[in-house]
C-alpha cells in the first residue's frame, strides 16, 4: 500500500479537514472578538502560532492512533510490500513528510501572526527614537476648527523633526488615521514606530489648551502626558516644549544647534498664524487652489511681516506655479523671487530658507549642483527633504543615490502616494520594470484617484515601456474608471496611434472640450493634433491646413518665451509633417542646446528623443539611428514601445542595428 492510500485509510485527510475548519473558526473569533474586549495583541498572536503548530502535531496523533467505538487505539504499523515497516525513521518518506509539514507550519504560523483576516499582529519597529503625532483632536466648539487642530498636529512634527536623532512620520502619513479606530499597536505598526504622541486641542478667543500623552505603542505603557493653557501668540513656545520633552523622554540628545532652535521660539500674532494653518495645501497641481493659499499666506503677512514659515511657502508655491507651466509669466516669477528675497533678508541662514533657496536654483536655473548644495546645508530631518535630495540625484544621473533617498522619504512619509509614484517613475527610467510597476501599483493602492499615478502606468510602463497596446488600453479604462471619464483623452489618441486606429482617435479629438494641452513637458492643441492624424492617413492637403494653425500658434509661442523648450518641440514636428525639413531639423536641434542631455539626465533625453523622431520623420533615417543608438546607452533614454509603434519609426525600426535594440 502505497503512503498517501495509508493516510487515507487512517482518516489522515479528514482529521487534517476538521483541523483546518476549527482552526478557522477560532481565528475569526480572534479578529472580532479580541479588540472588542482590549485584550493585548500578544495573546492573539501567540493562539494563531500555536494553532499552526498544532497542525503537525495533528498529523502525527492521527497517523498513529486510531479512534473507534472502543476509544484510543495504537494503529498497526504500515505494511510495505506485505510486511510491517521497520526501516528506520530517516530511511521512511512519512518522516520527511511530517517534518517539511512542520516547518511549513512554523512558517505560516509566522507569517501568518503578521496579519490574520485584515487583523494584524506584526512586530512593532525596535528603533525606540520613533515617533508618529496622531491627528490631535478638535475638542473646540466649531467643527471649522479642525484646520486648527491638524496644524498644530504638523507643527508639532516640525519640531520633533528638528532633532535629527528622531524618526518622526510626516503629516500626510499621519492625516488618515484621523478619526480612526484602529489601536495605537497597529498604527505604530502600520507607520514602522515604537511611539505614539496623541492629544487634543482646544481653542477659546485668544486662549489654547493642548492635551498630549506619549504611548509606548509596544507595552502601552505612558511615558509622558501634560496639559498646556496658554495663549495662541505662544503656541510655538508650547510646541517646544512638547519636542524638547519628549526628545527627553525617548532618550533622544539635543545637539547645542537643537537646543539653541528650540529655545528660539518666539511669539505670533494669532490672525497671522490662523491664516497660515488655513493656507495648509498638500501637493497640487490645481491652480485655483494654490491661488487660494496665496492669498491666505499674503494675508499672514499682513499681520506678522516676518514670519518666516509663510514667506517660504509663498516662495515655493509662486515657483511651483511657474516650473507646473500654469503660470508662466514674468509676473508669477517675480513674485517667486520677491518672497525668497524677502526669506534671505531676515533668515539667511534658517534652514526653511536655505532650502526654499535651494528648490529656486533646481527649479530655474537647472543648477542641480547648487540646489543639493543648499539642501544638504539646510539638513533637515524630513521627508520632503530626502525628497527634494532625490530629485536632484535624479537630475543628476546618480539614479541609485536617486532611489536611496526616495526609500528614505518613504521611510518617514509611508503613506504619501506621490513617493511611490516617482519610485515607480525611476525605476522604469533604469529599467527595473517590475520593481516600477510595483510602486506604481502601491501609489494607486494608497490614493485610487491620483491621475498622474494611473498615466505613468497606462502610458509611461505599459505603452512607452513595455510596447503593450492592449494592456495599455486596459490601464486606461481602469485609470478612467477612478478619476474620470475623459480625463486620459490626449494621452489616449497617441495609443490609438500606435494601434493605427485613426477613426477612434478622431472621436477623442472631437469629444476633448479644451483647444489645447498644456503640461509641464509638452504642447499639444486641436489643429496640431488633426492635422497629424489626416497626415497619417495620407491626407496631406488636408492636414496642412490645420498645420498651418499650429505653425503660427507655436511660432508666436517662442517668440513671447524663446528659452521655453516645449514650444520648440511642438513647432519642430508641425514643421516636419509639413515638410519643411531644415527648419524641423534646426527647432529640435534648438531644443537639445536648450536643455543638454549633459545638465539634466532626467528631463534631458527629452529634446533627443525628439530629434530621433524628426529626423526620422524627414527621411534622415541615418541620423535618427544614431540619436536612438545613443539613447540606448544613457537611462531614460530608450523605450522599446516607442520605436516599435510609433508610425514615425517605420522604415527605422526595419534596419538591423535598430531591431537588435529592440529585442535586446
Amino acid at each position: 500500500m502505497s503512503f498517501f492510500d495509508e493516510l487515507k485509510k487512517r482518516k489522515v485527510y479528514r482529521t487534517v479537514a476538521a483541523y483546518a475548519v476549527v482552526a478557522f473558526v477560532i481565528m475569526q473569533i480572534i479578529e472580532i472578538v479580541f479588540p472588542m474586549f482590549g485584550i493585548p495583541d500578544w495573546a492573539g498572536r501567540m493562539i494563531i502560532i500555536l494553532l499552526f503548530l498544532g497542525l503537525p502535531i495533528t498529523i502525527v496523533f492521527s497517523w498513529m492512533y486510531d479512534v473507534g467505538e472502543k476509544g484510543m487505539a495504537r494503529a498497526k504499523p504500515m505494511m510495505v510490500e506485505g510486511e510491517a515497516d521497520n526501516r528506520s525513521i530517516f530511511a521512511r518518506k512519512r518522516s520527511w513528510f511530517i517534518g517539511a509539514v512542520t516547518v511549513v507550519a512554523v512558517m505560516l504560523g509566522y507569517q501568518s501572526s503578521g496579519t490574520i483576516f485584515g487583523y494584524k499582529f506584526g512586530k512593532i519597529t525596535d528603533n525606540r527614537q520613533s515617533i508618529a503625532v496622531l491627528p490631535f483632536d478638535n475638542m473646540s466648539e466649531g467643527e471649522d476648527d479642525d484646520y486648527f487642530s491638524d496644524g498644530i498636529t504638523e507643527d508639532i512634527i516640525t519640531y520633533l523633526s528638528k532633532v535629527k536623532g528622531l524618526k518622526v512620520i510626516s503629516r500626510t502619513s499621519v492625516m488618515q488615521y484621523k478619526d480612526s479606530k484602529m489601536n495605537i499597536r497597529d498604527i505604530a505598526k502600520e507607520l514602522g514606530v515604537a511611539n505614539i504622541l496623541e492629544g487634543s486641542v482646544r481653542r477659546a478667543g485668544d486662549q489654547v489648551r493642548i492635551t498630549g500623552q506619549l504611548i509606548d505603542a509596544k507595552t502601552d505603557e505612558h511615558l509622558w502626558a501634560d496639559i498646556y493653557d496658554r495663549k495662541i501668540s505662544d503656541i510655538f513656545k508650547v510646541q517646544s516644549e512638547v519636542a524638547k520633552t519628549i526628545a527627553s523622554t525617548l532618550g533622544a540628545e539635543l545637539t547645542a544647534d537643537e537646543a539653541k532652535e528650540l529655545a528660539s521660539a518666539k511669539e505670533i500674532n494669532p490672525m497671522a498664524y490662523d491664516y497660515y494653518l488655513k493656507s495648509y495645501l498638500q501637493a497640487s497641481s490645481n491652480k485655483d487652489a494654490i491661488e487660494q493659499s496665496i492669498r491666505y499666506l499674503e494675508k499672514a503677512l499682513n499681520y506678522e511681516p516676518s514670519y518666516i514659515e509663510a514667506i517660504t511657502t509663498l516662495a515655493d508655491l509662486n515657483g511651483w506655479m511657474y516650473f507646473l507651466g500654469l503660470d508662466r509669466t514674468d509676473a508669477r516669477l517675480a513674485n517667486y523671487r520677491k518672497y525668497l528675497e524677502m526669506a534671505k533678508s531676515i533668515a539667511p541662514d534658517d534652514p526653511l530658507v536655505l532650502q526654499s533657496e535651494g528648490i529656486y536654483y533646481y527649479r530655474i536655473f537647472r543648477d542641480y549642483d547648487k540646489a543639493f548644495e543648499l539642501y544638504d546645508k539646510a539638513n533637515l530631518n524630513t521627508a520632503e527633504s530626502h525628497a527634494l535630495q532625490a530629485w536632484v540625484l535624479r537630475r543628476l544621473g546618480r539614479w541609485d543615490e536617486c532611489i536611496e533617498y526616495i526609500l528614505k522619504a518613504i521611510d518617514l512619509d509611508p503613506n504619501l502616494a506621490g513617493y511611490y509614484r516617482e519610485l515607480g517613475g525611476t525605476y522604469l527610467a533604469v529599467s527595473e520594470f517590475g520593481k516600477a510597476v510595483e510602486a506604481l501599483n502601491k501609489s494607486i493602492e494608497l490614493v485610487p484617484n491620483d491621475y498622474e499615478t494611473h498615466l505613468n502606468k497606462a502610458n509611461w510602463y505599459y505603452l512607452t515601456g513595455q510596447g503593450d497596446i492592449e494592456k495599455s488600453y486596459i490601464a486606461f479604462e481602469e485609470a478612467e474608471a477612478q478619476v474620470g471619464r475623459g480625463k486620459y483623452a490626449w494621452q489616449l489618441i497617441n495609443v490609438d496611434i500606435y494601434a493605427a486606429d485613426y477613426e477612434k482617435a478622431h472621436e477623442r479629438l472631437n469629444s476633448i472640450p479644451d483647444e489645447e494641452l498644456v503640461w509641464q513637458t509638452l504642447l499639444l492643441s486641436k489643429n496640431m493634433v488633426r492635422g497629424h492624424l489626416l497626415y497619417l492617413e495620407g491626407k496631406h492637403k488636408e492636414a496642412a491646413s490645420y498645420f498651418k494653425k499650429a505653425e503660427n500658434k507655436y511660432t508666436q509661442w517662442i517668440n513671447d518665451k524663446p528659452d521655453d523648450m516645449r514650444g520648440y518641440v511642438a513647432l519642430s514636428k508641425v514643421k516636419a509633417w509639413l515638410g519643411k525639413k531644415s527648419e524641423a531639423i534646426k527647432y529640435a536641434r534648438k531644443t537639445t542646446a536648450i536643455l543638454p542631455i549633459q545638465k539634466d539626465y532626467l528631463g534631458g533625453t527629452r529634446p533627443v528623443k525628439n530629434l530621433a523622431y524628426i529626423y526620422a520623420t524627414v527621411g534622415e533615417n541615418e541620423l535618427a539611428i544614431k540619436e536612438l543608438e545613443f539613447l540606448s546607452t544613457v537611462m531614460n533614454g530608450f523605450y522599446k514601445g516607442t520605436v516599435g509603434l510609433d508610425p514615425a519609426f517605420k522604415e527605422v525600426r526595419k534596419d538591423p542595428r535598430i531591431i537588435a535594440l529592440l529585442e535586446k
